[in-house]
C-alpha cells in the first residue's frame, strides 16, 4: 500500500525491503513497535508529496500522536501550503520545526534577475508562478541554478519535476 493509504502499521513499515519475509518475523517486528513505541523512530519522508486530505485515518492519527503514542517521528516535507496549514491546525503535533532555508520569494526573483536578461527572467518567473511543483523546487538554490541554466541554453518550456530537471540538465 502507498504510505498515505496505510491502514495499519504493517502497511507503513518497509519490512520486505529490510529483508523481513516470513509472516512470523513481520508480526514480531510490528509487535515490538506496538509495545515499545517510545524506543522507535519512524521517518516519514515527503509529507508534501501526498494530499493530507487523502491520508488514511491511521497515518493522520500516527502524525497527531494518537496511534503509537510515544513514537518518535521525523517528518520531512517541502514547503507547501497544505503542510503549513496542517502544522498550524495541530501545533502540538510537532516538537520542533526545522526549516532548511533556500530562497524566499524576494531573493528568488533577485537571483533569477541576476542570472538572466530581464525578458528571460520575466518568462521564467511566469512559468514558475504557474507551476506549483516548479515553484517549490525553485526555492532550492541548485534547482534554481539548473532551471536558469536550462532557460539560458534554449530550453524555454521548463521541466516541472526533479527527474525531468535532472534529465534535461544531463
Amino acid at each position: 500500500a502507498a504510505v498515505h493509504t496505510a491502514g495499519c502499521l504493517e502497511d507503513l513499515l518497509p519490512l520486505r525491503e529490510l529483508g523481513v519475509r516470513r509472516a512470523t518475523d513481520r508480526e514480531k517486528v510490528c509487535g515490538y513497535v506496538r509495545e515499545n513505541p517510545q524506543r522507535v523512530c519512524l521517518i516519514l519522508d515527503g509529507l508534501s508529496e501526498i494530499l493530507l486530505s487523502q491520508c488514511s485515518l491511521f497515518l493522520m492519527n500516527l502524525i497527531k500522536g494518537i496511534t503509537l503514542n510515544g513514537i518518535r517521528l521525523i517528518v520531512t516535507s517541502r514547503r507547501s501550503a497544505s503542510v503549513l496549514k496542517f502544522s498550524e491546525e495541530f501545533p502540538k503535533v510537532f516538537n520542533l520545526r526545522l526549516e532548511i532555508l533556500g530562497f524566499d520569494e524576494k531573493s528568488l526573483k533577485r537571483y533569477i534577475g541576476n542570472f538572466l536578461k530581464p525578458e528571460d527572467a520575466a518568462a521564467v518567473l511566469s512559468q514558475v508562478s504557474s507551476s506549483p511543483s516548479l515553484a517549490g523546487l525553485m526555492h532550492v538554490p541548485v534547482h534554481a541554478a539548473n532551471i536558469c541554466s536550462l532557460y539560458r541554453s534554449g530550453v524555454h518550456q521548463l521541466p516541472t519535476t526533479l527527474p525531468a530537471i535532472a534529465n534535461a540538465v544531463l
